[in-house]
Protein backbone atom coordinates (compact mmCIF):
# COMPACT_ATOMS: atom_id res chain seq x y z
CA UNK A 1 0.00 0.00 0.00
CA UNK A 2 1.24 3.97 -0.24
CA UNK A 3 0.03 6.72 0.88
CA UNK A 4 1.09 10.01 -1.02
CA UNK A 5 -0.02 12.04 1.67
CA UNK A 6 -3.23 14.31 2.26
CA UNK A 7 -5.06 15.89 -0.40
CA UNK A 8 -5.86 19.53 1.79
CA UNK A 9 -2.19 20.70 2.35
CA UNK A 10 -3.52 22.47 5.26
CA UNK A 11 -3.67 18.91 6.99
CA UNK A 12 -0.49 18.04 5.83
CA UNK A 13 2.53 18.98 8.83
CA UNK A 14 5.08 16.96 6.44
CA UNK A 15 4.38 19.37 3.04
CA UNK A 16 7.20 21.39 3.54
CA UNK A 17 9.89 18.15 3.25
CA UNK A 18 8.66 17.57 0.02
CA UNK A 19 6.95 20.77 -2.01
CA UNK A 20 7.60 21.45 -5.30
CA UNK A 21 8.21 24.90 -6.16
CA UNK A 22 6.98 25.55 -9.55
CA UNK A 23 8.96 27.85 -11.85
CA UNK A 24 5.68 30.48 -11.13
CA UNK A 25 6.57 30.16 -7.89
CA UNK A 26 9.44 30.62 -7.82
CA UNK A 27 9.90 33.74 -9.40
CA UNK A 28 6.93 35.51 -6.77
CA UNK A 29 10.08 35.83 -4.47
CA UNK A 30 12.49 36.64 -7.43
CA UNK A 31 12.86 40.48 -7.04
CA UNK A 32 14.98 40.92 -9.72
CA UNK A 33 11.45 40.58 -12.01
CA UNK A 34 9.86 43.77 -11.93
CA UNK A 35 7.28 42.98 -13.24
CA UNK A 36 4.74 40.10 -11.98
CA UNK A 37 1.37 39.32 -10.83
CA UNK A 38 -0.40 39.79 -7.67
CA UNK A 39 -3.23 37.80 -7.94
CA UNK A 40 -2.79 34.12 -8.19
CA UNK A 41 -6.76 32.69 -9.42
CA UNK A 42 -6.37 28.59 -9.17
CA UNK A 43 -9.51 26.19 -9.77
CA UNK A 44 -9.83 24.35 -6.27
CA UNK A 45 -6.83 22.23 -5.33
CA UNK A 46 -4.06 23.61 -7.46
CA UNK A 47 -2.39 24.28 -4.88
CA UNK A 48 -2.85 27.68 -3.71
CA UNK A 49 -2.75 26.60 0.37
CA UNK A 50 0.33 24.63 -0.48
CA UNK A 51 1.83 27.22 -2.37
CA UNK A 52 1.07 30.09 0.80
CA UNK A 53 2.69 27.68 3.42
CA UNK A 54 6.27 27.80 1.27
CA UNK A 55 5.66 31.17 1.17
CA UNK A 56 5.26 31.36 5.04
CA UNK A 57 9.01 29.67 4.90
CA UNK A 58 10.61 32.80 4.36
CA UNK A 59 11.04 34.89 7.29
CA UNK A 60 14.69 37.30 6.14
CA UNK A 61 15.40 37.15 2.32
CA UNK A 62 12.54 38.42 1.31
CA UNK A 63 10.80 39.46 4.43
CA UNK A 64 7.64 37.91 4.27
CA UNK A 65 4.50 39.06 6.00
CA UNK A 66 1.28 36.81 5.96
CA UNK A 67 -2.17 38.11 6.64
CA UNK A 68 -5.09 35.49 7.94
CA UNK A 69 -8.70 35.37 7.95
CA UNK A 70 -8.47 34.28 11.36
CA UNK A 71 -6.54 37.19 12.97
CA UNK A 72 -7.40 39.98 10.56
CA UNK A 73 -10.65 41.68 9.78
CA UNK A 74 -12.00 44.48 7.39
CA UNK A 75 -15.59 44.11 8.57
CA UNK A 76 -17.96 46.68 9.56
CA UNK A 77 -21.26 44.38 10.92
CA UNK A 78 -23.54 47.86 10.82
CA UNK A 79 -23.57 50.47 8.50
CA UNK A 80 -22.01 50.80 5.03
CA UNK A 81 -19.58 52.83 4.18
CA UNK A 82 -18.72 53.43 0.46
CA UNK A 83 -16.74 52.15 -1.50
CA UNK A 84 -14.27 55.03 -1.65
CA UNK A 85 -14.41 55.23 2.50
CA UNK A 86 -13.31 52.06 2.38
CA UNK A 87 -10.56 52.58 0.50
CA UNK A 88 -9.10 55.22 2.80
CA UNK A 89 -9.44 53.47 5.83
CA UNK A 90 -8.27 49.87 4.51
CA UNK A 91 -4.94 51.92 2.72
CA UNK A 92 -4.09 54.02 6.09
CA UNK A 93 -4.44 50.96 7.85
CA UNK A 94 -2.55 48.90 5.59
CA UNK A 95 0.20 51.38 5.43
CA UNK A 96 0.70 51.80 9.11
CA UNK A 97 0.48 48.01 9.90
CA UNK A 98 2.87 47.06 7.08
CA UNK A 99 5.50 49.98 8.39
CA UNK A 100 5.11 48.88 12.06
CA UNK A 101 5.70 45.41 11.74
CA UNK A 102 8.41 45.92 9.88
CA UNK A 103 9.98 48.20 12.28
CA UNK A 104 9.05 45.50 15.26
CA UNK A 105 10.97 43.18 13.04
CA UNK A 106 14.29 45.05 13.12
CA UNK A 107 14.47 45.30 9.49
CA UNK A 108 14.93 49.09 8.81
CA UNK A 109 18.02 51.21 10.00
CA UNK A 110 19.66 54.71 9.40
CA UNK A 111 17.30 57.28 7.58
CA UNK A 112 14.57 54.79 6.82
CA UNK A 113 14.60 53.90 10.12
CA UNK A 114 13.91 57.35 11.52
CA UNK A 115 11.22 58.20 8.86
CA UNK A 116 8.97 55.17 9.59
CA UNK A 117 9.32 56.01 13.32
CA UNK A 118 8.51 59.27 12.59
CA UNK A 119 5.42 58.26 10.80
CA UNK A 120 4.21 56.25 13.55
CA UNK A 121 4.92 57.94 16.57
CA UNK A 122 4.48 61.80 15.13
CA UNK A 123 1.09 61.07 13.06
CA UNK A 124 -0.86 57.53 13.31
CA UNK A 125 -0.35 56.74 16.87
CA UNK A 126 -1.83 60.06 17.66
CA UNK A 127 -4.48 59.19 15.20
CA UNK A 128 -5.13 55.76 17.23
CA UNK A 129 -4.59 57.20 20.70
CA UNK A 130 -8.03 59.55 19.70
CA UNK A 131 -9.87 56.36 19.57
CA UNK A 132 -8.38 53.42 21.47
CA UNK A 133 -7.09 52.80 24.29
CA UNK A 134 -4.97 49.92 23.50
CA UNK A 135 -1.25 50.18 22.07
CA UNK A 136 -1.76 48.39 18.57
CA UNK A 137 1.33 47.63 16.69
CA UNK A 138 2.69 45.77 13.97
CA UNK A 139 -0.50 44.00 12.02
CA UNK A 140 -2.82 44.79 15.01
CA UNK A 141 -3.10 48.23 13.32
CA UNK A 142 -5.13 46.63 10.38
CA UNK A 143 -8.90 46.74 10.85
CA UNK A 144 -9.08 48.64 14.07
CA UNK A 145 -11.13 51.21 12.73
CA UNK A 146 -13.76 48.85 11.19
CA UNK A 147 -14.66 48.23 15.01
CA UNK A 148 -15.79 51.59 15.29
CA UNK A 149 -19.71 52.58 16.32
CA UNK A 150 -20.82 54.58 12.82
CA UNK A 151 -20.20 57.97 14.50
CA UNK A 152 -16.84 57.49 15.87
CA UNK A 153 -15.56 55.46 12.28
CA UNK A 154 -16.90 58.92 10.49
CA UNK A 155 -14.38 60.84 12.56
CA UNK A 156 -11.85 58.58 12.31
CA UNK A 157 -11.89 59.15 8.77
CA UNK A 158 -11.96 62.72 8.71
CA UNK A 159 -8.94 62.43 10.96
CA UNK A 160 -7.35 60.42 8.77
CA UNK A 161 -7.70 62.41 5.50
CA UNK A 162 -7.34 66.03 7.57
CA UNK A 163 -3.60 64.73 8.63
CA UNK A 164 -2.88 63.28 5.10
CA UNK A 165 -1.87 59.88 6.37
CA UNK A 166 -2.18 58.20 2.49
CA UNK A 167 0.80 60.37 1.19
CA UNK A 168 2.41 59.90 4.21
CA UNK A 169 2.42 56.52 4.26
CA UNK A 170 3.07 55.64 0.57
CA UNK A 171 6.16 57.84 0.96
CA UNK A 172 7.83 55.65 4.01
CA UNK A 173 6.32 52.83 2.44
CA UNK A 174 8.23 53.36 -0.68
CA UNK A 175 11.40 54.36 1.05
CA UNK A 176 11.11 51.09 3.19
CA UNK A 177 10.73 49.34 -0.19
CA UNK A 178 14.15 50.02 -1.44
CA UNK A 179 15.91 49.23 1.63
CA UNK A 180 14.76 45.69 2.36
CA UNK A 181 12.61 43.03 0.56
CA UNK A 182 9.27 42.31 1.59
CA UNK A 183 6.54 40.51 0.59
CA UNK A 184 3.27 40.32 1.89
CA UNK A 185 0.76 37.50 1.45
CA UNK A 186 -2.67 35.78 2.19
CA UNK A 187 -4.74 33.21 0.40
CA UNK A 188 -8.85 33.78 0.25
CA UNK A 189 -8.94 37.86 0.82
CA UNK A 190 -12.44 37.51 0.64
CA UNK A 191 -13.15 36.22 4.36
CA UNK A 192 -11.43 39.08 5.68
CA UNK A 193 -13.91 41.65 4.47
CA UNK A 194 -16.71 39.73 3.62
CA UNK A 195 -20.14 39.50 5.27
CA UNK A 196 -22.71 37.50 6.00
CA UNK A 197 -22.83 33.68 5.03
CA UNK A 198 -22.80 34.23 1.34
CA UNK A 199 -19.68 35.28 -0.23
CA UNK A 200 -21.21 35.83 -3.55
CA UNK A 201 -22.94 38.87 -3.04
CA UNK A 202 -22.37 42.51 -4.71
CA UNK A 203 -21.56 43.98 -2.10
CA UNK A 204 -18.60 41.59 -0.91
CA UNK A 205 -17.63 42.12 -4.10
CA UNK A 206 -17.29 45.76 -3.82
CA UNK A 207 -15.24 45.60 -0.72
CA UNK A 208 -13.06 42.69 -2.19
CA UNK A 209 -12.22 45.34 -5.32
CA UNK A 210 -11.48 48.08 -2.67
CA UNK A 211 -9.31 45.88 -0.71
CA UNK A 212 -7.77 44.75 -3.68
CA UNK A 213 -7.09 48.12 -5.03
CA UNK A 214 -5.12 48.68 -2.10
CA UNK A 215 -2.87 45.79 -2.48
CA UNK A 216 -1.95 46.61 -6.08
CA UNK A 217 -0.98 50.49 -4.73
CA UNK A 218 0.93 48.45 -2.62
CA UNK A 219 2.39 45.98 -4.69
CA UNK A 220 3.12 49.07 -7.00
CA UNK A 221 5.06 50.65 -4.26
CA UNK A 222 7.67 47.97 -4.27
CA UNK A 223 6.49 45.49 -1.95
CA UNK A 224 5.97 42.39 -3.53
CA UNK A 225 1.76 41.16 -2.92
CA UNK A 226 1.12 37.30 -3.62
CA UNK A 227 -2.63 37.02 -3.46
CA UNK A 228 -4.24 33.72 -4.08
CA UNK A 229 -7.96 33.70 -5.57
CA UNK A 230 -10.69 31.41 -5.94
CA UNK A 231 -11.95 31.71 -9.48
CA UNK A 232 -15.77 32.32 -8.48
CA UNK A 233 -14.75 34.85 -6.40
CA UNK A 234 -12.82 36.48 -9.11
CA UNK A 235 -15.88 36.10 -11.26
CA UNK A 236 -17.84 37.99 -8.62
CA UNK A 237 -15.70 40.91 -8.43
CA UNK A 238 -15.22 41.43 -12.10
CA UNK A 239 -19.42 41.83 -12.32
CA UNK A 240 -19.82 44.09 -9.78
CA UNK A 241 -16.47 46.07 -8.79
CA UNK A 242 -16.21 48.84 -11.07
CA UNK A 243 -12.54 49.28 -10.72
CA UNK A 244 -11.81 46.05 -11.70
CA UNK A 245 -9.11 46.76 -14.33
CA UNK A 246 -7.30 48.91 -12.33
CA UNK A 247 -5.48 45.56 -11.32
CA UNK A 248 -6.89 43.11 -14.21
CA UNK A 249 -3.46 43.11 -15.84
CA UNK A 250 -1.67 41.81 -12.74
CA UNK A 251 -3.79 38.57 -12.30
CA UNK A 252 -2.57 35.52 -13.62
CA UNK A 253 -3.70 31.80 -13.31
CA UNK A 254 -2.06 29.35 -10.92
CA UNK A 255 0.20 27.05 -13.45
CA UNK A 256 1.51 24.08 -14.03
CA UNK A 257 3.66 21.86 -16.82
CA UNK A 258 3.80 18.18 -17.21
CA UNK A 259 7.24 18.47 -15.66
CA UNK A 260 5.95 20.02 -12.38
CA UNK A 261 3.52 17.44 -11.94
CA UNK A 262 5.65 14.42 -12.70
CA UNK A 263 8.46 16.00 -10.10
CA UNK A 264 5.74 16.48 -7.16
CA UNK A 265 5.55 13.20 -7.52
CA UNK A 266 8.59 12.10 -7.53
CA UNK A 267 9.42 14.15 -4.41
CA UNK A 268 6.78 12.01 -2.99
CA UNK A 269 7.92 8.79 -4.12
CA UNK A 270 11.47 9.61 -2.49
CA UNK A 271 10.79 11.93 0.61
CA UNK A 272 7.79 10.74 1.84
CA UNK A 273 7.45 6.73 0.89
CA UNK A 274 11.44 6.91 0.75
CA UNK A 275 11.71 4.56 -1.91
CA UNK A 276 12.16 4.90 -5.61
CA UNK A 277 9.35 5.51 -8.72
CA UNK A 278 10.09 2.12 -9.92
CA UNK A 279 9.14 0.52 -6.28
CA UNK A 280 6.09 1.94 -6.92
CA UNK A 281 4.58 2.38 -10.83
CA UNK A 282 4.71 -0.28 -13.44
CA UNK A 283 5.42 2.06 -15.83
CA UNK A 284 7.52 5.49 -16.26
CA UNK A 285 6.88 8.99 -15.98
CA UNK A 286 6.26 9.31 -19.88
CA UNK A 287 3.36 7.15 -19.92
CA UNK A 288 1.85 8.99 -16.60
CA UNK A 289 1.95 11.78 -18.95
CA UNK A 290 0.36 10.67 -22.08
CA UNK A 291 -2.63 8.60 -20.66
CA UNK A 292 -3.16 9.66 -17.06
CA UNK A 293 -2.53 13.78 -17.34
CA UNK A 294 -5.16 14.00 -19.88
CA UNK A 295 -7.85 13.37 -17.51
CA UNK A 296 -6.64 16.00 -14.85
CA UNK A 297 -9.01 18.90 -14.09
CA UNK A 298 -7.12 20.31 -11.48
CA UNK A 299 -3.40 18.80 -11.27
CA UNK A 300 -1.63 18.60 -8.16
CA UNK A 301 -5.19 17.35 -5.76
CA UNK A 302 -6.61 14.86 -8.89
CA UNK A 303 -2.91 13.16 -9.40
CA UNK A 304 -2.62 13.12 -5.43
CA UNK A 305 -6.25 11.11 -5.34
CA UNK A 306 -6.71 8.76 -7.59
CA UNK A 307 -2.72 7.41 -6.81
CA UNK A 308 -3.85 7.00 -3.43
CA UNK A 309 -7.00 5.16 -4.19
CA UNK A 310 -5.14 3.49 -6.31
CA UNK A 311 -1.98 2.22 -3.97
CA UNK A 312 -5.10 1.02 -1.47
CA UNK A 313 -4.36 -1.87 -3.35
CA UNK A 314 -1.33 -4.32 -3.31
CA UNK A 315 1.51 -4.31 -5.89
CA UNK A 316 2.94 -1.76 -8.23
CA UNK A 317 -0.06 0.69 -9.12
CA UNK A 318 -0.30 0.38 -13.14
CA UNK A 319 -1.57 2.15 -15.57
CA UNK A 320 -4.97 0.49 -15.82
CA UNK A 321 -5.49 1.32 -12.67
CA UNK A 322 -5.03 4.53 -12.04
CA UNK A 323 -7.80 5.02 -15.12
CA UNK A 324 -10.10 3.12 -13.56
CA UNK A 325 -9.79 5.00 -10.27
CA UNK A 326 -10.66 7.62 -12.95
CA UNK A 327 -13.76 6.97 -14.31
CA UNK A 328 -15.28 6.06 -11.09
CA UNK A 329 -14.52 9.68 -10.06
CA UNK A 330 -16.15 10.81 -13.64
CA UNK A 331 -19.54 11.83 -11.72
CA UNK A 332 -17.85 13.38 -9.22
CA UNK A 333 -16.28 16.05 -11.31
CA UNK A 334 -19.49 17.05 -12.53
CA UNK A 335 -20.99 17.52 -9.09
CA UNK A 336 -18.04 19.73 -8.53
CA UNK A 337 -18.62 22.04 -10.61
CA UNK A 338 -22.02 23.18 -9.24
CA UNK A 339 -19.85 22.89 -5.32
CA UNK A 340 -17.33 25.13 -6.67
CA UNK A 341 -19.00 27.29 -9.26
CA UNK A 342 -22.85 26.99 -8.64
CA UNK A 343 -22.56 30.25 -6.43
CA UNK A 344 -21.87 32.58 -8.95
CA UNK A 345 -23.63 30.61 -11.97
CA UNK A 346 -26.58 28.29 -10.92
CA UNK A 347 -26.89 25.12 -12.70
CA UNK A 348 -23.70 25.72 -14.14
CA UNK A 349 -23.25 21.81 -14.00
CA UNK A 350 -26.55 21.25 -15.87
CA UNK A 351 -25.43 24.24 -18.32
CA UNK A 352 -21.78 22.45 -19.09
CA UNK A 353 -23.04 18.77 -19.32
CA UNK A 354 -25.80 20.70 -21.82
CA UNK A 355 -23.41 22.14 -24.04
CA UNK A 356 -20.42 19.50 -23.75
CA UNK A 357 -22.81 16.93 -24.95
CA UNK A 358 -24.02 18.91 -28.13
CA UNK A 359 -19.94 19.69 -28.75
CA UNK A 360 -19.41 16.17 -28.23
CA UNK A 361 -21.85 14.82 -31.17
CA UNK A 362 -19.75 17.57 -33.94
CA UNK A 363 -16.53 17.29 -32.33
CA UNK A 364 -15.64 14.51 -29.82
CA UNK A 365 -11.60 15.08 -28.80
CA UNK A 366 -10.88 16.79 -32.08
CA UNK A 367 -9.86 20.54 -32.44
CA UNK A 368 -13.02 23.13 -32.38
CA UNK A 369 -12.26 26.56 -34.18
CA UNK A 370 -12.11 29.10 -32.45
CA UNK A 371 -15.46 30.28 -32.03
CA UNK A 372 -17.83 27.70 -32.46
CA UNK A 373 -18.47 26.77 -29.14
CA UNK A 374 -20.13 30.35 -28.84
CA UNK A 375 -21.62 29.68 -32.03
CA UNK A 376 -23.23 26.68 -30.95
CA UNK A 377 -24.31 27.89 -28.10
CA UNK A 378 -26.39 30.40 -29.41
CA UNK A 379 -27.46 27.62 -32.11
CA UNK A 380 -28.84 25.71 -29.07
CA UNK A 381 -29.88 29.26 -27.35
CA UNK A 382 -32.44 29.54 -30.06
CA UNK A 383 -33.69 26.20 -30.40
CA UNK A 384 -36.98 25.42 -28.32
CA UNK A 385 -36.47 21.76 -28.39
CA UNK A 386 -32.82 22.17 -26.52
CA UNK A 387 -31.75 21.39 -23.07
CA UNK A 388 -30.17 24.97 -23.10
CA UNK A 389 -33.22 26.74 -24.10
CA UNK A 390 -34.91 25.38 -21.16
CA UNK A 391 -32.17 26.27 -18.86
CA UNK A 392 -32.82 30.00 -19.85
CA UNK A 393 -36.42 29.31 -18.10
CA UNK A 394 -34.16 28.39 -15.07
CA UNK A 395 -31.35 30.69 -14.50
CA UNK A 396 -31.11 34.29 -15.40
CA UNK A 397 -27.18 34.31 -16.07
CA UNK A 398 -27.61 31.64 -18.91
CA UNK A 399 -30.39 33.74 -20.42
CA UNK A 400 -28.05 36.76 -20.38
CA UNK A 401 -25.20 35.10 -21.56
CA UNK A 402 -25.05 36.03 -25.00
CA UNK A 403 -24.41 39.82 -24.15
CA UNK A 404 -22.88 39.27 -20.59
CA UNK A 405 -19.09 38.82 -20.26
CA UNK A 406 -17.34 36.50 -20.15
CA UNK A 407 -18.52 34.78 -23.55
CA UNK A 408 -19.48 31.04 -22.77
CA UNK A 409 -16.56 29.15 -24.11
CA UNK A 410 -14.49 31.24 -21.59
CA UNK A 411 -16.68 30.23 -19.15
CA UNK A 412 -16.16 26.65 -20.28
CA UNK A 413 -12.78 27.22 -19.76
CA UNK A 414 -12.33 28.44 -16.36
CA UNK A 415 -14.73 25.99 -14.85
CA UNK A 416 -11.83 22.98 -16.48
CA UNK A 417 -14.70 21.69 -19.32
CA UNK A 418 -12.39 22.75 -22.29
CA UNK A 419 -8.55 23.00 -22.83
CA UNK A 420 -6.87 24.64 -25.91
CA UNK A 421 -4.37 24.36 -28.31
CA UNK A 422 -1.98 27.26 -28.76
CA UNK A 423 1.10 26.52 -31.52
CA UNK A 424 0.27 23.02 -31.98
CA UNK A 425 0.82 22.36 -28.13
CA UNK A 426 -2.38 21.37 -26.35
CA UNK A 427 -3.16 22.95 -22.62
CA UNK A 428 -5.12 20.73 -20.40
CA UNK A 429 -7.58 22.71 -17.53
CA UNK A 430 -4.51 21.26 -14.90
CA UNK A 431 -1.93 23.47 -17.05
CA UNK A 432 -3.64 26.98 -15.40
CA UNK A 433 -6.09 29.58 -16.01
CA UNK A 434 -4.48 31.84 -18.83
CA UNK A 435 -7.47 33.59 -20.51
CA UNK A 436 -4.83 35.76 -22.93
CA UNK A 437 -4.08 32.81 -24.20
CA UNK A 438 -6.84 30.82 -24.49
CA UNK A 439 -8.28 34.01 -25.99
CA UNK A 440 -5.54 33.13 -28.69
CA UNK A 441 -5.82 29.98 -29.23
CA UNK A 442 -5.06 28.10 -32.57
CA UNK A 443 -8.58 25.78 -31.48
CA UNK A 444 -10.46 24.71 -28.11
CA UNK A 445 -10.98 21.10 -27.56
CA UNK A 446 -13.31 19.24 -25.04
CA UNK A 447 -11.22 17.87 -22.16
CA UNK A 448 -11.34 14.13 -21.75
CA UNK A 449 -12.24 14.78 -17.98
CA UNK A 450 -15.84 15.73 -18.97
CA UNK A 451 -15.84 14.07 -22.64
Amino acid sequence: MFDFGPLASQNDSALLSYFHATKQASSLVDFSNARSPFILVARPGAGKTALLKWLETFSKDPLTIVFKARTTRLSLGDSMLNVGDIRVMIAAELFAALISEIVERGQLSGKTLKEAKDFLSKGWTKILGGFFRQNFVGLSILGVGFTLKPDERRSYLQEIRRTDRLTAGRAVLESVAAQTKIACVMDDPEEIVSEGLDEITAENARRLGAFLSVLAEVHSLGVRVVVTLKEHILQNMRANYSDFQHFADRIEGLEWTSDDLVRMLERRVSKRLRTTWNNVFEFNQQALRQKLFPLLVNGPRDLLSVCNIAGKESGKISIARLERVFRTHKADKWRDLSTYYGGQWPGIDQFARALVDTLKEKYNQNPIPPGNVNAEFETQFSNPQSDIHELRTKFQWIDSAKWEPPPVDERLFVIGCVGYIFNSERFYPWAGRDIDRFRLADAHFISPAYG
